[in-house]
């Protein structure tokens, strides 16, 4: 687990965000997502976003943009909560790493290593009908977790 003194990006951004590029595409089932990473990132311009249609882009898109730490819920004042909550909740959904063309400076990757990369690509930014598991990863207050201010 590679560690070094860049800005780390958070790969679950909001497309607003500066510098937001789209991480991948959401397939699969609202059961049973899949994020597919794209070869490398494109700005999350109105044009790409515009795709989405009716849906939110979050619901279409997974975003990366620049982690925004303290001003973020999921920052603990060290680390990103959500990255751990993943690894501790939900399952690995793969067992080799994808191709990330956001690895180099992901969070989630320089925190969690591999654990976070193998349950990557079933996190949905945005989730119309969450399960109970989603929920509690989602929510640090479903945790009892407190932040830094």
């Amino acid at each position: 687990m590679p560690s070094d003194a860049r800005t780390k990006a958070c790969p679950s951004a909001q497309p607003d965000m500066p510098g937001s590029t789209v991480l991948g595409i959401v397939e699969g089932t609202a059961d049973d997502p899949e994020v597919r990473y794209l070869a490398s990132p494109v700005p999350a311009a109105a044009e790409i976003t515009s795709l989405a249609g009716d849906l939110l882009p979050t619901e279409v898109f997974r975003f990366s943009a620049d982690c925004v730490e303290s001003n973020c819920r999921h920052f603990d004042g060290r680390d990103c909560s959500l990255a751990k909550r993943i690894t501790a909740v939900l399952p690995p959904v793969i067992d080799v790493l994808p191709r990330c063309h956001a690895r180099p400076s992901c969070r989630w990757w320089h925190q969690e290593g591999a654990a976070a990369c193998f349950r990557c690509p079933q996190v949905v930014t945005t989730t119309v009908w969450p399960t109970p598991e989603q929920m509690t990863v989602a929510e640090p207050s479903q945790t009892g977790e407190t932040h830094a201010s």
